[in-house]
Order: C-alpha cells, then structure tokens, then sequence
C-alpha cells in the first residue's frame, strides 16, 4: 500500500499517497472531493522548502495570514488566536508527520497536506500508528493537527486550517 516513503534532510517520514491510493482511501478536508493525481517529489519538495518562511510571514504579517486563510481576516480574535497557533507550529515544524494528497481543486492542481503530531509527543503513546496507511481526519487537537494547501505550478500556499481545542 505505500507508493512513496522517503526522509527529508532531518524530517520525520513523510508519507505521500498515490492518486490510486487516494481514490480507494480518500481525501481530508476541503479539497476531498476533486479528481486525485499522484506529486512528483520535486512538487513536494517545493512545499517544504518554503513553508518555514510562508508560515512565519503569516505570524507576523495580516495580509500575508489572510492570504493563507481568509477566515482568520475576518476578527482580530481569529488572527490572534492564528499567530499564538502558528508560533507553537513553528516552533515543532521539522517534528510533525506530513500526510501529502494531490487533488485538482477549482481548476488548480494542489497538494495537500494534513500535518501530525510527532510520535512522541503524547506521554500515553502514539495513538495514531497508522497514519501511513489512511487519512487522519479531526477537528480539534489544536497545533498538534492542522493542514494547508499547495500549488505547485505558482508556489502558492491556501486552505490553512488550524484546528481549535475542544
């Protein structure tokens, strides 16, 4: 079942799901419903090497965070609640587990990536073994789950969502 598993430089094992996979599996979030191809490893390679600097400017900088995410432009409680989400991500980025989904969305081809908390982190356990082998959905958790889009061909990055604590 896993088509691609590799390691970045001192990142955790990334795990990038084939459209065929993806087909039989499915896709999280908002972008779950378009037509799936498999990403080149250069297109994800571009996400990360990026990502650092994206998330950062969008700590800092209103407009930057709006386009990652127009939600958050809507309350400077959201954007607050956003730059105190993104500071603690930062602060974890290399230790997160990426699960990558490739899907044509509005007439864009997007990766798209649901982030997870590291192995470790829990002091009961993983709890999320299987995380290579199906799509980890949830709504709440805060920082420790989260997910954002990515284009490839513009090298944009949308669809930021942070998840809140129940």
């Amino acid at each position: 079942m896993v088509e691609a598993t590799f390691r970045y430089a001192n990142l955790p094992v990334h795990q990038i799901f084939s459209a065929e996979q993806a087909e039989v599996l499915g896709v999280p979030g908002a972008v779950g419903s378009g037509k799936r191809f498999t990403p080149k490893i250069e297109e994800y390679a571009a996400f990360e090497s990026a990502l650092p600097a994206v998330l950062e400017q969008a700590r800092s900088d209103n407009r930057a965070l709006r386009q990652l995410d127009e939600w958050t432009g809507k309350s400077e409680g959201a954007r607050n609640f956003a730059r105190q989400e993104l500071a603690k991500i930062l602060d974890r980025l290399p230790d997160y587990r990426r699960q990558v989904f490739a899907v044509e969305h509005e007439g864009q081809r997007l990766l798209f990536v649901n982030m997870l908390p590291g192995a470790d982190w829990d002091s009961f356990g993983d709890h999320i073994e299987d995380w290579r082998e199906r799509p980890i959905e949830t709504s709440d958790g805060g920082f420790w789950y989260w997910a954002i889009a990515f284009d490839p061909q513009s090298g944009l990055y949308s669809l930021l969502d942070l998840h809140g604590y129940a």
